[in-house]
């Protein structure tokens, strides 16, 4: 699994891929959710189960992370064609 972080100029910011070892970790399945720490900012996601070339599900919603210190909970709606955003 792959996740970028993108800015709102649409630009992407970091990328990375994500072992068995930090799913079984940070994925909870049942709530379909993941944990992700990102530095303050306003951020889009995107997650590609299907290596890096794609295709991406991204997300519509800002993850907004206003004080890094404490941790922030987004529930972000994801779809499978890139949006306009």
């Amino acid at each position: 699994m792959w996740i970028r972080v993108v800015n709102k100029g649409d630009l992407v910011v970091a990328q990375s891929s994500v072992s068995i070892k930090e799913i079984e970790e940070s994925v909870d399945l049942t709530e379909s959710s993941i944990r992700v720490a990102l530095p303050e900012g306003e951020w889009y996601l995107e997650v590609s189960i299907d290596e890096i070339s794609g295709p991406w599900i991204v997300s519509d919603l800002l993850a907004i992370t206003k004080e890094p210190t404490k941790p922030t909970t987004a529930i972000l709606e994801f779809c499978t064609t890139h949006s306009s955003r």
